[in-house]
Order: structure tokens, then C-alpha cells, then sequence
């Protein structure tokens, strides 16, 4: 095994061996059953992951392992604290009882839908057997510059642009603010809402000169300025694991040790602040907030921050709302009973949607209302939202109780694990064109951790939509070389 095998392997073993006695040893009468289930739960996420990460050709980033561990976040850490520290004002909001029996069944039915997920990721690696990752020629990629740079700048100035308008951030959804007449305004928000891939271009160039280095450092930056001024913090993760990857790809190396200590700051500083700026922003919608007020929502955010106690910071800043957001089984429960049970199902919604998405305006006129539909629906049979900054987002499990119910649920996992596999293969081997891995690499946070939610979602939707046209694309392309040639 290589260090970083060696590594990950340890930690997933002993996650399992460490996590299975704590439940064993804090289970009660009450709560026996759910953690036997629970058990389970942990044995199908990391069993199956063990064995993927003894094979040969390891690769850190394969996505197979971002997505099972922050599956586990959903729906085995949080319910561990569910269901043994478990608070009814956790979860005011929702119509939620963790002890009904339905959740007992729920968690067995996710735990048998990874293991299909699993079974899909390797039957679609069997597949694409040949297809092994390699380093990325960075020599290469300068020539992609003149097309990038370009792109980049107009990102940001149209970034710029529409959040000092109001039709982009975090308070659109909450304000009256409609999209400005602009010709090509949806071609103009594409090109904008894929900054991902030209900040994972620069993030590989980095480790090639320091001219580079310095380039990719000012668009760093600036991202982390759009972070803070759209109050997304999933934005900081996914530059976070566009640059450790582009590191990975480059280098062969991951920085262990430093991610340990950032993982800390951003626990301790960047949560805590994103909550309180979360609530600040909520709170202030009843008028449009330009960049300026926005700042200055964030200023007093670092200020209730340094005033409040480490105890109360810890606890209602930290630990509450990482429990709230990442709770996945209260929101594959509400799925279960507002749904499946009531024989509510809409068919392939979230197949439906992309199919849409990727179609022009004129075939499909209800392109950018079809999934609205379906989130409103979820969120009035979730009843009442009391953190109002960070509505519960549809995951994946629900969407398919919402399509066909539990059949769709083990069909669409096993669906989602060989796509996330043939998406890798493709997209990332020795033998893929490079603007291919470029992409690929750029858009890891989507294709491994991302694919938990649902496909109703536009941060999800937005890169399978340029696979379809890389795809598209290249056809062309080649067909037209063909009759050139």
C-alpha cells in the first residue's frame, strides 16, 4: 500500500471498530433496536469502502470514498446522535419523531441501497477496466489559457455585477428580484455558475511556475470574497478540494497535517461565522442587500462571534447547525411518510429535470419552473422551516421515494454508483483528452460527495449539464475532422 492508502485505510478501519463499541456500550432499552440498525448502517457504508481501498492503482480522490463518507455524515453520525442524545428542539421544525418504527426500516433500506450503490461503482469499474488515473501534464494545459482567461474574467465581472443587483446570492430565493432583460441572460449565468472550472484550471497551472502560483492565489481570493458575500459555505469546500486534488494530480501527494489544522479553523471560525451571517442575512431580506450591507452583515458577524462564550459558540454556532444541516434521515423520512406512503410519486423527476436542462428554452419552456415545483412541494409537506438561511435540501434518497418509491430508491442508487464510476473512467484516465480531466478534476466536489442530493438541485444539475455538451462537443468535433480529413 502507498502512505496514503496505508492512511486511509487505518482510519476507515478503526472508524468502524471505534464506532461500532460506542454503540454498543451507550445503547438503552430505548434505543437498542435503532442502534442495531445503525450498526448495520456503518457495516455497509465502510465494509465495502475497505475493499475499494485495497485495490491496486489507488486513487485518493476516486469518488467512490468522498461519497460513502459523507453518506455516513447523513445518515449514521448525525443519527447516532439522534438517537442517543436526542433533543426535541433539534428539530422543532420538522414533523419528526426518530423512535417511530418507520425510521428502523428506513435505515435498513439505506443501508441495502449502498451496497447496490457499490455494486453499481463495480460493475461499471469492471467495465472500464483499462481506464487507470494518472499525473496531469501541466505543460500542456497553458495552451487552454487563452481560452480560460478569458472565460474567467467575464465570470467574475458578471458575478460582480449580479450580486450588487440582487438576482445572485443567497437572499434571491427570498426577494422579488427577477433576472434583468438581457439578451443571452441564461448563456450569461451558464458561464458564470461554472467558475469552478476555471479556478481548478489555475489551481493545476499553480504547481507549474510561480507566475502561475501568484495568479491562482489573487483568483483565491476572490472566490473566498463570492464565498463570504453569497453566504454559501459549501463554496469553501469544493475550492478547498479543487486545490488539495489539483495538489493530488500534480504532485502524488496529500498534506495529512495541514489538512488537520485548517479542518480545525474552519470548524471553530469559518462555521460559526457562515451560521451567524446565515441568520443575519434571514433576518434581513425584507430589503434588497447590496454587496456593501452584505459586508457589513458579516463584520457583525465576526463581532457576536469574538463576543459570545467558547461554550455557547461551540455548541449554538458549531455542533447545532452541523446537526441540523447534515441530518439526512429526518429528510429521507419525511420523503417516506408525505410520499411514498401516501401514494404521492411523480415519476423520474430528477431524469425529467436534466433532460430539460439540457434542452434549448423553446423545446422545453418550463425548464427553470419544473424543479421549483417539486422543492415547494417538499418543503410544504415539511411543514415549517424555522432556520430560515438554510431550507432542507432534497437528497437523493428522497427524490427517488418521490419518483417510483423504495424500488426507485435501490434502482437509482445502483444507477448513481455506475455513473459516478463510468463519469471517473472517462473523465479522468491516462487516456481521456486532456480538457476532459481538466473538467473532471475541477468538478470533483460534484461527482463524489454532491452526488447525495438530488438531481432537482442546480449546483448538481449545472455540471452534468457540461459533461453532456463536453460529450456533444467533442462528437462534432471529431465527426467534422473526419470530413476535413
Amino acid at each position: 500500500m502507498t502512505k496514503s492508502q496505508k492512511k486511509l485505510y487505518n482510519i476507515t478501519k478503526y472508524l468502524i471498530i471505534f464506532t461500532s463499541i460506542f454503540l454498543f456500550t451507550i445503547s438503552t432499552p430505548s434505543n437498542i433496536k435503532f442502534n442495531f440498525a445503525l450498526i448495520i448502517l456503518l457495516f455497509s457504508i465502510f465494509v465495502p469502502l475497505l475493499l475499494f481501498i485495497k485495490r491496486k492503482n489507488f486513487d485518493l480522490f476516486d469518488p467512490i470514498y468522498l461519497f460513502g463518507y459523507f453518506f455516513s455524515l447523513l445518515y449514521l453520525f448525525t443519527s447516532i446522535y439522534i438517537y442517543n442524545y436526542y433533543s426535541p428542539d433539534l428539530f422543532t421544525s420538522l414533523k419528526f419523531d426518530p423512535f417511530d418504527d418507520i425510521n428502523f426500516y428506513l435505515i435498513l433500506y439505506l443501508s441495502f441501497s449502498i451496497i447496490l450503490l457499490y455494486l453499481g461503482y463495480y460493475v461499471s469499474s469492471r467495465i472500464h477496466k483499462n481506464k487507470k488515473t494518472s499525473r496531469i501534464n501541466n505543460t500542456k494545459l497553458i495552451s487552454f489559457e487563452k481560452y480560460m482567461l478569458p472565460l474567467y474574467i467575464f465570470s467574475i465581472i458578471f458575478r460582480i455585477y449580479g450580486y450588487g443587483e440582487g438576482f445572485m446570492g443567497s437572499t434571491v430565493g427570498q426577494s422579488n428580484i427577477t433576472l434583468p432583460s438581457i439578451p443571452f441572460i441564461s448563456f450569461f449565468m451558464f458561464i458564470s455558475n461554472i467558475w469552478f472550472i476555471y479556478f481548478g484550471f489555475y489551481s493545476l497551472l499553480s504547481f507549474s511556475s510561480k507566475k502561475y502560483r501568484k495568479i491562482f492565489l489573487l483568483f483565491l481570493i476572490i472566490e473566498i470574497f463570492f464565498t463570504v458575500i453569497s453566504g454559501n459555505r459549501r463554496d469553501m469546500l469544493t475550492i478547498l478540494l479543487i486545490y488539495l486534488a489539483s495538489m493530488w494530480y500534480n504532485k502524488g501527494v496529500f498534506p495529512w497535517k495541514k489538512v488537520a489544522k485548517w479542518g480545525v479553523v474552519i470548524l471553530v471560525v469559518f462555521i460559526p461565522v457562515t451560521t451567524i451571517y446565515g441568520y443575519s442575512l434571514a433576518y434581513n431580506t425584507g430589503e434588497n442587500p447590496n454587496i456593501n450591507d452584505i459586508l457589513v452583515l458579516f463584520k457583525n458577524s465576526l463581532n457576536i462571534l469574538f463576543k459570545s462564550g467558547i461554550d455557547f459558540s461551540l455548541f449554538h454556532f458549531i455542533f447545532f447547525p452541523f446537526i441540523q444541516s447534515y441530518s439526512g434521515l429526518p429528510n429521507v423520512s419525511i420523503g417516506f411518510t408525505e410520499f411514498y406512503q401516501k401514494n404521492l410519486t411523480f415519476g423520474a423527476i430528477g431524469l425529467t429535470n436534466f433532460t430539460k436542462m439540457i434542452l434549448p428554452t423553446f423545446l422545453a419552456p418550463d425548464k427553470h419552473y419544473y424543479a421549483r415545483e417539486f422543492i415547494n412541494l417538499y418543503g410544504y409537506h415539511a411543514l415549517t422551516y424555522h432556520i430560515i438561511y438554510s431550507p432542507l435540501t432534497i437528497l437523493f434518497p428522497t427524490e427517488m421515494l418521490m419518483s417510483y418509491g423504495i424500488i426507485s430508491l435501490f434502482i437509482g442508487m445502483f444507477f448513481l454508483g455506475f455513473l459516478m464510476n463510468s463519469i471517473y473512467k472517462i473523465f479522468n484516465s491516462y487516456k481521456s483528452p486532456l480538457i476532459y480531466r481538466v473538467f473532471y478534476i475541477s468538478s470533483i466536489p460534484f461527482f463524489s460527495y454532491q452526488l447525495n442530493a438530488s438531481w432537482l438541485l442546480g449546483d448538481l444539475i449545472t455540471p452534468l449539464r457540461l459533461i453532456f455538451y463536453l460529450i456533444l462537443f467533442r462528437f462534432f468535433y471529431i465527426q467534422l475532422k473526419k470530413v476535413n480529413g
